[in-house]
């Protein structure tokens, strides 16, 4: 399970998303939620950590 691309390849279209954000979900275990970031040059670490608790927290 790795973030990637998501997308199509169509007949003269194509649209593609990188997928940081998923879930896995195991009968009798619940789900686990996992998300990712998008660190570039100039990412403050500390907004980095609290944008990635606003997407996975509840």
């Amino acid at each position: 399970m790795y973030a990637g691309p998501v997308g199509l390849f169509g007949g003269g279209e194509s649209e593609f998303s990188v997928g940081i954000r998923y879930a896995l979900v195991k009968k009798g275990l619940g789900a686990l939620i996992y998300s990712g970031k998008g660190i570039v040059l100039g990412s403050d670490s500390s907004s980095e950590w609290n944008e990635l608790d606003l997407k996975t927290c509840p």
